[in-house]
């Protein structure tokens, strides 16, 4: 069982292993950020590893990702579930059965290096990648590069650590599978070029500065055949024990003042591709292999474990399935967190599967669930203390549901959210004053855009 892996791993994760082969899965017909696909495969049909089993609509969203079958087997049919988000949806359950097309095999590799960015775009949007940099929800990164096509330099910057540090899994893969991280930069150069690469990496991991330090001087020297012909290539050192620090405007701000430029950090986010180290593997997979997005890396931990580990599991393994796996008896589970305590989502549901964009799960035990009853504003000002952006999360809360009548100016500075979450955190009746925020501003955007 993966619980002598995870007994092995002891309390530093060094590599990723391969997960267990589930008895069947439940694929949400959702994997990004407000794009539902539409299911191609009907009841009692038989599905092959790697198959598409469902699509957007092409008119309304022409660089969709596509959603594929982790595993051969029956389509079992359509199921309502709950996503790792928190909102609820229709899945494909699916039973394995039959012989795997990739899983277990020797991967071949392609010469992308002749194709163009046409067919890369193309590839990245029938392999159903997507950009897993903001870890509330993912975005088809087919679409990202897409809207930067027509840009006359932009720039592409590459976090190689995570947004909430009890994740991990970036990190661990920026170490793990750093010259597969380079190959994905070189295909993302291809596609955007002319543009500037930015690496952003935390000072505190030596692992990951010493394969940046030798890649450097591997530019240098005129060692290596694709990247080097980039515009230009910088290196960010971010301090990531200061919370936030993985957020589009964070790396933004720091690289404005590390090149002393006078664009604004939000103009210089508006402008630029952002990625991840979970999103490069799965270019990677998608370009040199031809691999569909079906599997992901996930970072699996919390106190009722011995020891957490990272591992490469099929989209739609329940997070039941994966618990039992893992040697957890069920009924000691209090809560599963999601992409990170700070920041992540606590699923009410072990029949939750996991998705394209869950990179961690932490399984949580019932005696150190602590009360997190909602109760109203006490008014004590930590939120506003607390938020980096300087606004104020208890007052738009009490507009937003309350009705509560403030300036217009107090209500456009939610625009200036960096969505790090920390009001939450510091809030002591557990407001959810972030979400309300969140909602103010996809308001905003939605009358700017009509």
């Amino acid at each position: 069982m993966l619980s002598e892996f995870v007994l092995k791993q002891k309390d530093i994760i060094k590599n990723i292993t391969f997960g267990f082969l589930p008895k069947s899965v439940l694929v949400p017909l959702c994997q990004e950020k407000d794009v539902f696909c539409e299911s191609l495969v009907q009841p009692g049909v038989r599905v092959s590893e790697g198959q598409v089993i469902a699509e957007c609509n092409a008119v309304e969203n022409p660089d969709g990702a596509k959603i594929h079958s982790p595993i051969p087997g029956i389509v079992q049919g359509i199921r309502k579930c709950t996503y790792p988000n928190g909102k609820c949806g229709d899945a494909l359950q699916i039973s394995l059965s039959g012989k795997f097309s990739h899983i277990g095999k020797i991967p071949h590799e392609f010469s992308w290096e002749e194709w163009g960015a046409t067919s890369l775009l193309n590839r990245l949007n029938a392999h159903g990648v997507i950009n897993t940099f903001s870890m509330r929800e993912g975005q088809s990164l087919a679409a990202n590069i897409r809207a930067l096509k027509n840009s006359s330099r932009p720039r592409i910057f590459i976090r190689l650590y995570d947004e909430d540090l009890s994740c991990q899994t970036d990190s661990v893969l920026a170490f793990a599978e750093f010259d597969k991280i380079i190959v994905a930069a070189d295909i993302l150069h291809e596609m955007l070029s002319p543009c500037e690469i930015v690496f952003a990496y935390a000072k505190s991991h030596l692992e990951v500065v010493k394969r940046l330090s030798e890649f450097k001087s591997s530019l240098e020297n005129g060692e290596r055949k694709k990247i080097r012909d980039a515009d230009e290539i910088q290196f960010v050192a971010m301090n990531e024990r200061k919370f936030p620090c993985g957020t589009k405007y964070d790396i933004a701000s720091r690289y404005k003042k590390n090149m002393r430029l006078s664009e604004s950090a939000r103009e210089i986010c508006d402008t630029s591709l952002f990625v991840d180290s979970q999103t490069l593997m799965s270019l990677h997979d998608a370009v040199v292999h031809n691999i569909p997005a079906t599997r992901v890396n996930v970072n699996v931990s919390g106190d009722c474990l011995k020891s957490s580990a990272v591992l490469k599991l099929c989209v739609g393994t329940s997070f039941k399935e994966l618990a039992q796996e893992m040697g957890l008896a069920t009924e000691n589970i209090g809560k599963i967190i999601v992409n990170g305590y700070a920041n992540g989502f606590s699923v009410p549901s072990l029949e939750t599967p996991v998705t394209k964009y869950v990179k961690s799960v932490a399984f949580i035990s019932k005696r150190d669930i602590a009360d997190y009853s909602e109760a109203y504003c006490i008014g004590c000002g930590r939120c506003r203390d607390a938020c980096p952006a300087q606004i104020y999360p208890d007052l738009l809360f009490r507009h937003l549901l309350d009705g509560v009548k403030v300036p217009d100016d107090f209500v456009r500075s939610c625009a200036l959210c960096t969505e790090c979450g920390l009001c939450n955190s510091v809030c002591p009746t557990k407001l959810p004053l972030f979400q309300s925020v969140k909602i103010l501003k996809e308001k905003q955007n939605e009358q700017k855009i009509l």
